[in-house]
Formats: structure tokens, C-alpha cells, sequence
């Protein structure tokens, strides 16, 4: 018996479906008479595993219910462990149920049993992790919020961050449709771009965790950029892709096309959006039928089991009355086999009654589709109606406002040009304004005074106040100008002649004519004097206009 559960065991473990009850069923009659309370706790586990595997789920609850109540949770090695997996998969049979509540407390139960395990706390806090995906369902996002942040932050406690950031994902579906919560979003994404080892070379994620690629999409469309938010849309396919996935990225590519006002996308991106809700359907409407053959199969389970445990009181009884009297016996058959007509027929009314049913839930399907399919050609029609009147006042709005930004350009660079002006004239005003060059214009009417060197220095600050740049040129190593040549570059750009210049600095006129050569070559690689001063206006944007 050993070898069966630990074979058992192993296929459970690795993942592979397993299909037949005979042997798992002998183990479990063996341990429930002869073996310890954690050997029948694991039979019994192992076998609601087969009845999982098998799509009989109410049959799979029935034993782990079972397996639940032989264990002795008051014994020092009690294993926990094995009762924190049976509540784990009482969770997976109920969300395949769509029985959000009983799955929760079934999370809640897991988690605990974890803990008492002393099993690594990821056990736990991934059991943490379904449950808050479940409360998302229930949409109680508050609830999921608040779990699973706990169960991040934990993560991130026990030296796990990679399961972190995995758990960080549900955090991601849930903020990517509450507009106020963008910003959380973009924290979450960031780092799970940043820190996650999941990503390949060429920064892409294995098929089963492309969905990020989803929610980073919904967060650039958020934000307005739409440009990325398509890239990480499209991001999401992959080779081999079902149609129910793409459900998600073809809604995302139809938003951005809506936003953009493009009506062939509009119309591409709605039809593929159609026939994968249609795929989707379809999928719910199996699921739906298989949901109603699992609970016909309960109440036949049902059926077989109170028809087993009548067979065994009637073979006591039969005993018993044996023992007492052959007319007891014939008594007591009569009644039972009254009975027994009355059970044979319920049953057969309960059969026609059920497949009745059936048979109207199954027609009502159909009219459910042909409706919906007539719903989506209504659509379609009202769509592409929509769509063309929709161009015709786009490319109306194109033309006006088209016409409305050429005349805007232009006034733009009208105002360009006054707003210089008015600039250049302020400066100049300003430094005609200053006392050193009143002083400059006092030397001009007094041809027998020159600069002092207090007077220099003053003059060089005001320059360098108002036409920073080329005093910083002027003062450049490599453009090699001399004191001289600083100053009689400021007076030419002061607009003063040579002889005033020469006047003012003390020195003869041909000096001054080859330090404007010089100046001019240095500054401009032109070999003459004669065009330095309009070199520094083009230049330096000097205008001052004081000698004017």
C-alpha cells in the first residue's frame, strides 16, 4: 500500500493527471482500518487528487473533507503540511466552481496550516496571493489591495524577491483599472522591469507571464502616450496564442484606435475583439455544461451511495431477522420490496425531470447565440455608419485647423522679430544709461584726456554685464588679444572711431588700426579692419547705438 500512495505521490507531485480511483480507493479502505491518522489523512488527499484530475469535483471536496477530519491536529506530528495542500486544492476546486467565498476561507485555512508546518513562508504567502486574486474577483478591491500588498511585503522580508515581483502582477491587474492608482501602477512596473530575472536577452517574458506586458500597456494609455501603450498592446502575442488570451491586447489595440480617431483600425480591431469574446463564450458555455454534467454526476454519486447503504441495512436487517422468525422476514421483505418500487420510481421521475431540464437549458443556449450573433450585425451596421460620418467631420477639422496653424506660424514670427527688437533696444537704452559710458562720451569732447585705469576696469565690468559672451571670447588664451586689443574691441563695439579710440587709450592711430586687423583676424579670420564692427554686431548681437 505504501508503494501505491507513494507513486501516487509522485504523479501528483510532477503534475500528471491521474485517472484511476480502484488502487487509491483499496489504500484508503487499508489505512482507515489499520494505518496512523497522517497515513489516512494523505490516502484520502490523494485520492480527491484523482477525482480532481478527473473533473468530479464534488466527488474531490467529499475527500478532502474526509481527509481533513482523520487528522489529528491535537498530536504533536501531526503533518500540517499535507493538511495546508488539501486545503489548497479544496481552493482550486472551488475557483473552478466559481465559489469565490468557500475558496477564500479555504486560502485562509491553508495559510494557517503552512505556518503550524513551519514550512518556508512562501507556502503561506502565496496561498495569501489566491486569496487576494479572489477577492478581485469578488471585486472587493480594498480587501485584495490590502492582502496582497501584505503578501509582497512579506516576500520581500523572506529574501524572495523574484516571487515578490511575480505576486506583484495581481497588484497590477487590480491598479490597472482604477484610474487613481496610475501612479502605483508605474511603481510596480518599473521595478518588475528592473529587478525580474524572467526576462530573456532581448528583454521579452515567457508566454505565461506576457500579461505584464498588458498592464505596462495600460499604463502608457493612461498617461496619454499612446505610441507605447500600442508596442506593449501588440507585446503581448505569442506563437501558438488561444484566442481566449487575446482578448485583453485586442481591446487595448481598439481603445488606442478609438483615441486616435482611426476608423480602419477602429473596425479591424472591434471584429477580432468580437470573435474572441465569441471564443470566450463559447469556452463559458462548455464550462457551464460541464459545471451542470459534474452536478448530475453529485446526485447520481449521491444515488449510488444511499443505494449502497441501503443494500448494507438490508443485508443486516436480513440477518437479523433470520434470526428472529422466517415470518419476520417475509414481513419485513414485502415492505422493503414496496420500498424499494416506490425508490425505482422517484428515481425515474427525478431522471425525466433532470433530463427535461437539460434539454431546455441546452435550447435556451442556442437562442442565446443566435441572439447574440443578430446583437453584433446590428452593431457592425450602426459601426460603420458611424465611422463614415466620423472621417467627414475629421477631415473638415484637418482642413480648418491646417489653415488655422499657417496663419499662426506666421504671427508667431512676427512677434519673434518685435520681441528681439524690443530686447535689443532695452539693452542699448540701458547701457547708455551707465555713468562710464557718459564718461566715454565726456572723453570725446576732451581730446586731451585719456582712460585711467580705474575707469578701464569699470568699463570692462559693464561690458561683461551686458555682452557676456564676448568679453568671455575676448578673454579666451586662444584667441591671443592683447589688454589693448580688449579695449579697443569694446570701443569699436561702442561705435567709436579710430581717432577717439586712439584718443581715449593713449596711443597712436596706426596702433589701433592694426589692433582692429588683429582683433578681426583673431575673432573672425578676416585680414582687413575695416568690417570688425559689423562682424560684432552679426555676431554679438551688438547694437548699442551710443555714437550713432
Amino acid at each position: 500500500m505504501e508503494q501505491i500512495i507513494n507513486q501516487a505521490d509522485s504523479l501528483n507531485k510532477n503534475g500528471h493527471p491521474m485517472t484511476s480511483d480502484s488502487l487509491l480507493v483499496m489504500a484508503c479502505e487499508y489505512y482507515d482500518r489499520f494505518g496512523t491518522p497522517n497515513e489516512q489523512l494523505r490516502a484520502h488527499y490523494l485520492l480527491g487528487c484523482v477525482y480532481r484530475d478527473r473533473g468530479e469535483a464534488p466527488h474531490a471536496i467529499d475527500c478532502f473533507k474526509e481527509a481533513i477530519n482523520k487528522a489529528d491536529t491535537t498530536a504533536s506530528d501531526c503533518d500540517f503540511h499535507i493538511m495546508g495542500c488539501v486545503y489548497g486544492q479544496m481552493a482550486y476546486v472551488y475557483h473552478q466552481q466559481l465559489l469565490l467565498s468557500y475558496e477564500i476561507e479555504a486560502y485562509k485555512c491553508a495559510a494557517h496550516c503552512f505556518i503550524l508546518a513551519n514550512d518556508p513562508i512562501q507556502y503561506a504567502i502565496r496561498s495569501k496571493v489566491l486569496m487576494g486574486d479572489a477577492y478581485i474577483l469578488l471585486n472587493k478591491n480594498d480587501s485584495a489591495e490590502m492582502i496582497i500588498t501584505d503578501a509582497v511585503r512579506q516576500l520581500d522580508e523572506s529574501d524572495d524577491p523574484q516571487e515578490a515581483l511575480i505576486a506583484s502582477m495581481s497588484l497590477m491587474h487590480l491598479y490597472s483599472d482604477i484610474p487613481d492608482k496610475t501612479n502605483k501602477l508605474n511603481d510596480l512596473i518599473h521595478q518588475f522591469d528592473t529587478k525580474s530575472s524572467l526576462f530573456d536577452i532581448h528583454h521579452d517574458l515567457p508566454s505565461g507571464r506576457r500579461q505584464f506586458f498588458y498592464y505596462k500597456g495600460k499604463f502608457f494609455e493612461a498617461v496619454h502616450e499612446l505610441d507605447s501603450a500600442e508596442y506593449y498592446y501588440r507585446k503581448v502575442y505569442y506563437s501558438g496564442m488561444p484566442e481566449v488570451a487575446k482578448v485583453p491586447m485586442y481591446r487595448g489595440l481598439l481603445s488606442i484606435s478609438q483615441k486616435r480617431h482611426n476608423a480602419d483600425s477602429i473596425a479591424k480591431y472591434a471584429k477580432l475583439y468580437c470573435l474572441a469574446n465569441d471564443s470566450t463564450l463559447n469556452i463559458k458555455d462548455r464550462e457551464t455544461t460541464a459545471r451542470m454534467a459534474a452536478s448530475y454526476n453529485y446526485r447520481e454519486y449521491q444515488r449510488q451511495a444511499l443505494i449502497n447503504e441501503e443494500k448494507a441495512s438490508r443485508a443486516q436487517l436480513q440477518l437479523f431477522v433470520i434470526v428472529i422468525a422466517i415470518i419476520v422476514v417475509a414481513v419485513v421483505a414485502i415492505s422493503l420490496l414496496r420500498r424499494q418500487k416506490r425508490k425505482i420510481e422517484n428515481l425515474r421521475y427525478e431522471y425525466a425531470s433532470v433530463s427535461d431540464e437539460y434539454s431546455r437549458n441546452v435550447h435556451r443556449l442556442k437562442n442565446l447565440e443566435v441572439a447574440h450573433k443578430a446583437v453584433i450585425k446590428q452593431l457592425q451596421g450602426e459601426f460603420n455608419a458611424a465611422t463614415s460620418e466620423l472621417n467627414k467631420q475629421i477631415e473638415v477639422e484637418k482642413r480648418e485647423l491646417t489653415e488655422e496653424n499657417n496663419l499662426l506660424k506666421i504671427r508667431i514670427k512676427e512677434l519673434g522679430h518685435l520681441l528681439s527688437l524690443s530686447s535689443i533696444v532695452k539693452n542699448r537704452q540701458q547701457l547708455s544709461e551707465t555713468p562710464i559710458v557718459k564718461r566715454l562720451t565726456e572723453l570725446c569732447d576732451a581730446p586731451l584726456q585719456s582712460l585711467t585705469e580705474n575707469e578701464k576696469s569699470t568699463l570692462l565690468a559693464t561690458m561683461s554685464d551686458y555682452y557676456p559672451s564676448l568679453i568671455h571670447d575676448l578673454q579666451q588664451p586662444a584667441n591671443s588679444v592683447t589688454s589693448l586689443g580688449v579695449f579697443v574691441c569694446i570701443l569699436v563695439a561702442l561705435n567709436y572711431r579710430s581717432g577717439e579710440i586712439s584718443n581715449m587709450l593713449g596711443v597712436s592711430p596706426q596702433q589701433v588700426a592694426n589692433t582692429k586687423q588683429d582683433l578681426n583676424k583673431s575673432l573672425f579670420q578676416v585680414s582687413t579692419a575695416r568690417s570688425l564692427y559689423k562682424n560684432l554686431i552679426q555676431r554679438y548681437g551688438i547694437n548699442t547705438g551710443i555714437n550713432d
